[in-house]
């Protein structure tokens, strides 16, 4: 898959000093930031404020870090072609590996997407020969950039979307789509769902009855290895970087690059260390020692820490696309979590996705709706929509690329405003209201009732829809 294209290198350093006023431009507005928060941090009942400055500094230090990245990769491009043959005789023309760039500026820029495809955009704008890169590769390159998976493991992915495909010739395009996002969320640990009444294990198929399943509980490696005939080494490897992602963007506490390290205990590792090294070495073909395994780690972390849940985002897609069948249920009550239940199909589909995990309480009575829940739920919705309204024969990959090309210039602000179009504000207070109740007792529903720790996330959840809207 080799894409190349004509430049000059003069272009190039254009995009370099664009950038380098950028980086001077956030620097400037995160100190500002920093002042503010200096200035109200005693004022009492400010506290909202803050945290909302928080999260917004701690965006824009991501950002910068990636534009710092990309201002490296864009010098080391010009570094690399400057002083070759090719560009003194063509007088600073040449030719261009885009895969090696972009590659390059993914590692740098920490994955960050937004400036990632700004840059891969812009690089492509400036070249008078810009092949069509096929769909398949745009699918393997915004799996790279949205959710921080690796070369390899977005190939694998493809090849398996390839094989779900040639193993069920009579299989609509629905039906394919539903098993390729569905067999991925099983993978990543949306698969049987037990649950422990005292010393008894009681399996609740939850995950099953919201979005069926594809394969039996017990028999990924039989369906991943004999029924689409996967290499065991690639499925081992897949395994391991689909799951990784799905705890790395889940709990930051248990699965971070500081809960390795502190797993390593300065040479001394735990038995939990141990286990980790040995699963990774196991699942990649590798034999790191462990200093070597605490560096990937970090260096995985990084990469993914940032994005979305790709396991929960394509267990809510296959939710959205599967209407019956394979284990679904479209009337059921949860006996274990009430608020979780649904009564119809479109119930369903909302409670699996955003709307469970703005309602859901968990054992420790607090609503959890982090970041990459978000990203994973709102995009998720966003991509059903247009999936459910497609024109043509368009494959849910080729939907999904679409989609992230066309929220990249401000992610967060598009993909709410599209999550709001679709849904209406209105219609999302209500629904988290109906099913949270009057929990204040003061005789009515109303946004009133989420002023509770209990829901501190899902007034978040409202409070940024209502803000970028």
């Amino acid at each position: 898959m080799m894409s190349q294209f004509i430049i000059k290198i003069s272009d190039i350093n254009k995009c370099l000093s664009a950038f380098q006023d950028i980086d001077m431009q956030m620097k400037d507005q995160i100190e500002s930031l920093s002042k503010v928060k200096q200035s109200i941090s005693a004022v009492k009942g400010f506290e909202y404020f803050l945290e909302q400055i928080s999260v917004i500094e701690k965006q824009m230090h991501s950002e910068r870090k990636g534009v710092i990245g990309l201002k490296k990769a864009l010098g080391d491009i010009v570094a690399e072609y400057i002083n070759t043959e090719e560009a003194i005789l063509n007088k600073g023309t040449v030719e261009i590996d885009i895969e090696k760039s972009y590659a390059k500026a993914g590692e740098n820029a920490g994955c960050l997407s937004h400036i990632f495809s700004r840059y891969f955009k812009l690089i492509k704008e400036l070249s008078d020969n810009n092949p069509t890169i096929n769909a398949n590769e745009e699918f393997v390159a915004y799996l790279q950039s949205e959710y921080g998976f690796d070369q390899k493991t977005s190939e694998y992915m493809l090849d398996l979307y390839n094989r779900i495909k040639a193993n069920n010739p009579k299989d609509t395009h629905e039906e394919i789509d539903w098993k390729f996002s569905r067999a991925i969320s099983q993978m990543g640990g949306y698969n049987n769902k037990p649950v422990s009444f005292g010393p008894f294990s009681i399996e609740t198929d939850a995950w099953k009855k919201g979005a069926g399943i594809v394969y039996g509980y017990k028999d990924e490696k039989k369906y991943f290895c004999d029924t689409l005939g996967m290499d065991e080494a690639e499925y081992k490897y897949l395994r391991q970087m689909v799951r990784l992602q799905h705890f790395m963007t889940s709990d930051a506490d248990i699965y971070g690059a500081d809960a390795v390290k502190k797993m390593y205990n300065n040479g001394s590792p735990t038995d939990e260390f141990n286990s980790w090294k040995e699963t990774y070495n196991n699942a990649t073909g590798q034999a790191l020692s462990d200093e070597e395994y605490v560096k990937e780690y970090e260096k995985l972390y990084n990469r993914m820490k940032e994005t979305g849940d790709y396991s929960h985002f394509m267990y809510t897609v296959s939710s959205n696309i599967l209407d019956k069948g394979h284990g679904v249920k479209n009337n059921w009550t949860n006996m274990g979590a009430r608020e979780t239940s649904w009564s119809n199909a479109e119930e369903r589909k909302d409670i699996v996705g955003w709307l469970g995990d703005a309602v859901y309480d968990g054992s420790e009575n607090q609503v959890s709706f982090g970041e990459s829940d978000y990203i994973a739920d709102v995009d998720a919705d966003n991509i059903a929509y247009r999936y459910d309204n497609k024109t043509s024969d368009e494959r849910l990959i080729d939907v999904m690329k679409d989609y992230y090309e066309d929220i990249d210039e401000n992610p967060d602000k598009i993909r709410t405003q599209e999550f709001v179009e679709n849904n209406s504000y209105d219609s999302i207070e209500s629904s988290i209201l109906d099913i949270v109740g009057d929990v204040n007792h003061d005789g009515k529903k109303d946004i009133g009732d989420l002023n509770n720790p209990t829901y501190k996330e899902t007034k978040a959840f409202l409070n940024r829809l209502k803000r970028l809207r």
